[in-house]
């Protein structure tokens, strides 16, 4: 397994228990060569089914006519 492959499961297996990236390593997954976008949405699709599960979350804009919406949900904020 590559260098890269093997940082990115390292970061992805520190986000799952509880660990946060310090900037450098944000900025070094940012800047990663394209031949490991895969593996970095892999992990990425890994962090996000540990935390939120495969639940989606639908929202209806049904005031978006008037200019007001009295609802309290996610999609605008």
């Amino acid at each position: 397994m590559s260098e890269k492959r093997e940082l990115i499961l390292k970061y992805r297996n520190d986000v799952v228990n509880g660990k946060k990236l310090t900037r450098s390593t944000i900025s070094e997954l940012f800047n990663i060569n394209n031949k490991f976008l895969l593996n970095l949405s892999d992990a990425a699709n890994y962090i996000t089914r540990h935390f939120h599960g495969s639940e989606v979350d639908i929202e209806e804009l049904a005031n978006i006519k008037k200019n007001f919406c009295s609802e309290d949900c996610t999609f605008c904020s």
